[in-house]
């Protein structure tokens, strides 16, 4: 038995699978920082995209998803049930794919202006991660929704401005959709 061993990558995932990581989803994450239902659905049909699950009892019970592309990992969503949270689940499904991920691996942080928010920062700090301080928008998910000044972490190194922007441009394009311009500045 090992400390993974509830741990599974998914993608494709079947429909009932679905309906447990949006409800997850939808309990972690106000609807500012996420795609719609059937956006978010619609993402598992890309191959870059890709889902850590882990199951309890036949149901998910924590998942992070995440892109990979042949030069970043980037963690998307990453959500643990409530019942489950401080076990250390969060650490086990972060330190799995950080190790298995041979490009840069970032992540978004909201800024550290809460109290929520300079916790989450400091997990992610005892796995390896640099905050990096560059000015940072999440482009807008939904439609009436704000694009969300955020950070971007990076695992094992801290970025430079050129790997910050170079980054941030694969993250708008691959992941996003959107070409940098004036308005995520």
């Amino acid at each position: 038995m090992t400390q993974y061993e509830h741990f599974y990558d998914r993608n494709p995932i079947s429909a009932m699978e679905f309906e447990e990581v949006f409800s997850l989803m939808k309990q972690a994450f106000p609807k500012t920082e996420m795609r719609s239902y059937q956006a978010q659905k619609d993402l598992l049909q890309n191959p870059l995209y890709h889902l850590l699950v882990r199951k309890d009892e036949g149901a998910i019970t924590a998942f992070f998803a995440y892109w990979e592309t042949p030069t970043l990992c980037f963690g998307e969503h990453f959500a643990v049930s409530d019942s489950l949270r401080g076990q250390g689940i969060g650490g086990l499904m972060l330190d799995k794919l950080t190790q298995n991920c041979q490009v840069p691996f970032v992540l978004e942080v909201e800024l550290p202006e809460t109290e929520l928010a300079k916790r989450r920062i400091a997990f992610y700090r005892r796995h390896g991660f640099y905050l990096n301080e560059y000015t940072y928008f999440q482009p807008a998910l939904q439609e009436n929704c704000e694009k969300i000044p955020l950070y971007l972490m990076s695992h094992r190194l801290s970025l430079d401005e050129e790997a910050f922007i170079s980054i941030r441009d694969q993250l708008y394009q691959e992941v996003y959709h959107v070409i940098f311009n004036d308005s995520l500045k």
